[in-house]
């Protein structure tokens, strides 16, 4: 198995990233993925094992830092005294696992690792190096693109992201949505998707949950919404109920038969389902008769078969899929070939109407494959 500064990939995913990085035709390598999958470990260990064996001169990393608190990106003009250290440091911290931190010093004090403020590469050219642009989430599009160009002869890019969980909430097209699109079809270059199934760090895989159920609760519910909720909290007062989404009028602008759709969709915290539903049925046939509303109760996991199965149209497609998980921006479906028109829809409709749920409940789009 290949590996880079000793660490070997423990995932598929993994393996494809490594792979890449070792093709020398890929000029840019771009990964995206949640937290703990491996992205900056893996890049990073490329760039210092490159300039190490002599192949670069210099690993550049840049990095924007963006205050949590103001959600503004800082320069090392905001802190000058703080700005490399604070950069340099998650990269130390990751390597420092595998080589000794006075080796990675040395190569820091000898300029072999350099540390570059987003902010200011405008008129600079990097040769001969290794240019790690790690959470390009946090950059402008039109920023990262200058990274980009400042490229020079017997340089390769390496771009990290998390264009999902990571991203502002307010921005639509962040960075990293943005560079994953253009790179898409760009020549010697290579996009790599990690997902929930790459996560290898421990813990990375429950907070990468909550922050998905964070996002679930904090989504702000219309009237008829709220009326629904109030339903539920008096006939399932132990079960906990992240939103509920009215679906009809989605499904009306698709001009999907309503009868092939709920209502509406309750999502639950992770094993709730069964306290709304009932024990025979009975709490969600109280909530459907008070509303009068066709109602779907789902949960929330890192599974999403069941929950793409839950809300889609057709009732047995749920069988039929192979594999559901992030991919850049959005849940990416492995769907056999057989069944991938039902999966669609005519004209598109099924799959335009999960992606739309997706929308409002996740913030994320839909990719669906042929498995």
């Amino acid at each position: 198995m290949k590996e880079l500064m000793g660490v070997e990939p423990q995932t598929e995913g993994q393996e494809r990233l490594v792979e890449a990085l070792l093709n020398e035709e890929n000029e840019i390598v771009a990964v995206f993925g949640p937290t703990g999958t491996g992205k900056t470990l893996f890049c990073a260990a490329y760039g210092v094992q490159a300039v190490m064996e002599g192949e670069y001169d210099r690993f550049i990393v840049t990095r924007p830092l963006v205050d949590v608190a103001t959600k503004q990106e800082m320069s090392s003009a905001d802190l000058p005294e703080k700005f490399e250290e604070m950069v340099v440091t998650p990269v130390m911290d990751v390597l420092s696992r595998f080589t000794g931190r006075d080796e990675l010093q040395q190569l820091v004090d000898e300029g072999k690792i350099m540390i570059v403020d987003t902010h200011f590469v405008r008129g600079r050219t990097f040769d001969d190096a290794v240019i790690l642009l790690d959470e390009v989430q946090n950059m402008l599009p039109e920023n990262a693109g200058e990274v980009l160009a400042r490229m020079g002869h017997n340089s390769r890019l390496l771009i990290t992201g998390d264009p999902v969980l990571q991203k502002d909430v307010d921005i639509d097209r962040c960075g990293a949505t943005v560079m994953r699109e253009v790179l898409a079809e760009e020549p010697k270059a290579e996009v790599v998707d990690l997902g929930t199934r790459d996560i290898v760090r421990p813990g990375a895989e429950r907070g990468v949950h909550l922050q998905l159920e964070i996002r679930v609760r904090n989504r702000e519910m219309n009237d008829v919404e709220r009326e629904i909720m109030d339903v539920v909290q008096v006939e399932a007062p132990d079960a906990d109920v992240l939103t509920v989404l009215y679906v009809e009028p989605i499904a009306e602008d698709l001009e999907i038969k309503t009868e092939n759709v709920p209502q509406a969709v309750i999502v639950t915290k992770e094993g709730h389902v069964g306290r709304v539903v009932g024990t025979g049925g009975e709490r969600i046939e109280r909530i459907e008769a008070e509303t009068n509303m066709r109602i779907v109760v789902t949960h929330l996991t890192l599974d999403f078969v069941d929950f793409i199965a839950d809300i889609h149209p057709v009732p047995w497609i749920g069988e039929r899929i192979v594999d559901v998980d992030i991919a850049g921006p959005n849940l990416k479906v492995w769907i056999d070939q057989k069944d991938f028109g039902p999966f669609m829809g005519q004209r598109g409709r099924y799959a335009r109407y999960v992606e739309e749920v997706l929308q409002e409940l996740l913030g994320m789009g839909l990719e669906v494959e042929q498995a």
